[in-house]
């Protein structure tokens, strides 16, 4: 049976979802209240005549039993202490008046449960007939104290309904639209007890499964004849191996372990209760894979056709296994693309409209095995355009139209090539088999001879945030000139009349290397411009493709991971050395540090350099200590999210021990009461190396911390400063371009993927 026919088969077992909103996301929140100054205004507690209730806001230490999980310094909680035999709560009422919480889409706050088993509800003061008095309508969501310590409750707003116990005299019934809210509150149960609640507050994301009660209603896997794989739902303690980052407790997760030789992959259907997704612009998982350079596809089940076939449109994303360990993919919706490789038969044809979901599945790659985690499913109203992540262009395959040009006098060809791990044309840390484009070209006809080839957008990409384009080159040492263009905005969108922006490079070296390109090398391009191009500067926010134009030769090249990256730039010592920057220890002149300018043919020159280029010369003579530090008065800086630093370095292979040291936190934020995190690396190779190390290898200093240094983790959203130590002895060495990289760390690793993912 073909196997389009068994994956039909497959999918039409659906029928119902089951949803768990427990499990935090991590996106945009606004915080309603965190007690750390006390009771809000407006805060009041209420009570029948059998009743007492209790509430204040109480300060609790990180080594108390009410201590938050992941605590550093103290906390403000709301102590509750209830008895409660007719009615009672707390309550809060905004004094400043109504709020609106329309652009939100849940309510989320911290509860330390007694796993009584009592039931609590959270009410929502909505709408008044009358702005003057409490005539608001509420909406209650229900839940059980079935749990002990504390957890994160995250309550969609379509799961509260119009409350029946009681409702004020004259209150609208007009639905709940968020648009005037006028207060919140806790019901309390019928008994007697304490409860204890945090940080309650607004976010724009709802959680459509995270697995913590195990398989959904309707879960199921698809393979062919020649594949085998097991799906199951796994419990992962908080000390495991594979513990997702910020977690507080043992978590449920999909585990797939797979062996496909020509299809399969996991289903979760939401059956004849589809979601309306409309008003959301990403999906968002959680992937934990073993950096194994695989393809993977995510896929929404969208609209469905009428009886009998009931079959649904599928949309598909496909991203690749780049990571070992936990990331968070966050995708925009409008990235989605209706799939090529299976449609069922009678399905729609009519757009990715989201009006009518029936689920997601996830397709695994072929010709592979191994074993995968997945966890904590959503969806989310909004994308925090900051966190713009690497995105790939090429890896493998184009995105959108890809073609060559050339004049009548020239002859070109492309081809997409596969290359083993063993091959000489494999990259550098190649383990698997790759996809590269591989081009051959004579250009040699006349004076005006040209060619090349185009990658065009379906539709256009937003880079802001991002900084450089970068990819792999695969060349002769032909000593030509190359040309990489920029295809930005355009004046007429359904024409190419987009503007060019140039970059030109030298194929001198044989074999491969990776050339990266900041937005600000680009130059506007002078040899063509289409008719109607505009002349208002390369528009990051609207690009419409790239293009390579080759040399008027005969040669070849290779091309990968073309990609568009986001590096922050710590120094690049192109100009004076920054405020802060200076020699250690400051008594003595036994470390001296200058910038020097090299030339691309200087033996200095870094490699990959075309130009002249400013790096930093250091002579040092160490007794005992000594280095240079760069410190960030009189503000820290905030590194959380990135992955780690890299840096330049030109050693002479001399056998010693340096160390690189970050100064994080202060106890006082006037003096350098920095905690030091250090990573130490060896002087094994003469001449430059780029050094990349995450912050994951710093471990905290052992043989320095100034007197007051804290001691609560390496957390890296208030950095001081750096510096590297050098050894005891005499030397000389360069450094140049100290970057931060990748905005994919864990904990909290969160991915942004707008095109395919990068290999």
């Amino acid at each position: 049976m073909p196997m389009h026919i068994w994956r039909w088969i497959a999918i039409s077992i659906a029928a119902i979802l089951g949803l768990n909103a427990q499990v935090a996301f991590a996106n945009q929140t606004i915080t309603l209240v965190d007690f750390e100054d006390g009771l809000p205004a407006g805060f009041y507690d209420y009570q029948g005549d059998a009743s007492s209730v209790s509430a204040v806001a109480q300060i609790f230490g990180p080594d108390t039993t009410l201590a938050r999980p992941n605590q550093v310094g103290d906390n403000g909680l709301l102590e509750i202490i209830y008895t409660v035999s007719d009615f009672g709560g707390v309550a809060q009422e905004f004094t400043d008046g109504p709020q609106d919480w329309s652009d939100s889409v849940s309510i989320q706050f911290w509860l330390y449960g007694a796993n009584s088993g009592e039931p609590i509800q959270f009410e929502i003061f909505d709408n008044r007939s009358d702005p003057d008095s409490d005539t608001s309508e509420r909406f209650e969501y229900r839940f059980e104290d079935n749990f002990t310590g504390w957890k994160q409750i995250i309550i969609p707003f379509t799961t509260f309904r119009r409350a029946t116990d009681s409702q004020p005299p004259d209150a609208p019934d007009d639905g709940l639209t968020l648009t005037e809210v006028w207060g919140y509150s806790f019901v309390l149960p019928a008994a007697s007890g304490s409860l204890y609640v945090d940080d309650i507050a607004l976010n724009d994301f709802v959680n459509i499964a995270d697995y913590e009660a195990g398989r959904p209603s309707i879960f199921f896997d698809f393979k062919g004849d020649d594949s085998s794989l097991t799906t199951d739902f796994t419990s992962i303690g908080v000390d495991a191996p594979t513990a997702r980052p910020g977690q507080i407790s043992a978590n449920q997760v999909l585990a797939i372990d797979y062996n496909i030789n020509d299809f399969g992959g996991a289903t979760h259907s939401f059956g004849d209760a589809p979601q309306n997704w409309q008003s959301f612009v990403a999906f968002s998982f959680w992937f934990h894979g073993s950096g194994s350079g695989e393809r993977f596809q995510i896929e929404i089940l969208d609209n469905r056709s009428d009886a009998p076939t009931a079959a649904d449109e599928h949309f598909e994303y496909v991203f690749t296994d780049d990571i070992a360990g936990w990331h968070q993919f966050v995708i925009p919706f409008a990235r989605f693309v209706r799939s090529s490789d299976f449609q069922p038969d009678g399905a729609p044809d009519d757009g990715f409209n989201l009006t009518d979901v029936r689920g997601y599945s996830f397709t695994l790659p072929t010709q592979a095995s191994g074993r995968v985690l997945i966890d904590q499913i959503a969806i989310s109203r909004s994308i925090d355009a900051p966190l713009a992540q690497d995105q790939s262009i090429f890896a493998g395959s184009f995105s959108g139209p890809f073609f060559d040009f050339k004049d009548d006098f020239s002859t070109l060809s492309t081809e997409i090539i596969t290359v083993e791990q063993s091959s000489q044309l494999a990259l550098p840390g190649q383990s698997t088999l790759r996809q590269i484009l591989y081009v051959t070209y004579t250009i040699t006809g006349s004076q005006t001879s040209y060619g090349g080839f185009t990658n065009l957008f379906p539709t256009a990409k937003d880079w802001r945030g991002l900084t450089a384009f970068e990819f792999w080159f695969y060349g002769s040492a032909t000593n030509e000139l190359l040309q990489l263009e920029l295809l930005t905005s355009r004046t007429d969108p359904t024409e190419d009349t987009s503007e060019r922006y140039q970059y030109d490079f030298v194929d001198y070296l044989q074999g491969w290397r990776k050339i990266r390109v900041p937005f600000a090398q680009f130059r506007r391009a002078r040899d063509f411009q289409p008719e109607g191009a505009s002349n208002n500067g390369l528009n990051l926010e609207e690009m419409w493709g790239f293009s390579f134009t080759l040399p008027q030769s005969q040669g070849f090249m290779y091309l990968s991971d073309v990609a568009v990256i986001r590096d922050l730039a710590v120094i690049d010592f192109e100009t004076a050395l920054p405020n802060g920057w200076f020699p250690f220890p400051r008594e003595t002149t036994a470390v001296t540090n200058t910038i020097v300018t090299v030339g691309e043919e200087n033996v200095l020159a870094r490699p990959g350099q075309e130009e002249t280029n400013g790096v930093l010369a250091v002579n040092y003579s160490i007794d005992a200590f000594g280095g240079v530090a760069h410190v960030f008065d009189p503000s820290p800086q905030n590194w959380y999210g990135y992955t780690g630093i890299q840096f330049w370095f030109r050693g002479n292979n001399s056998g010693e021990r340096f160390q690189f040291e970050i100064r994080e936190n202060r106890s006082d934020p006037s003096t350098d009461t920095s905690e030091y995190f250090e990573h130490v690396f060896i002087d094994n190779v003469a001449g430059w190396r780029q050094l990349q190390i995450p912050f994951t290898d710093f471990q905290r200093a052992t043989d320095f911390q100034p007197e007051g240094a804290p001691d609560d983790g390496f957390n890296l959203n208030e950095v001081w400063g750096y510096s590297f130590t050098f050894p005891a002895t005499t030397g000389e060495l360069y450094l140049d371009e100290i970057l931060l990289y990748g905005l994919n760390a864990t904990p909290g690793s969160q991915r942004l993927y707008l095109p395919l993912a990068r290999e």
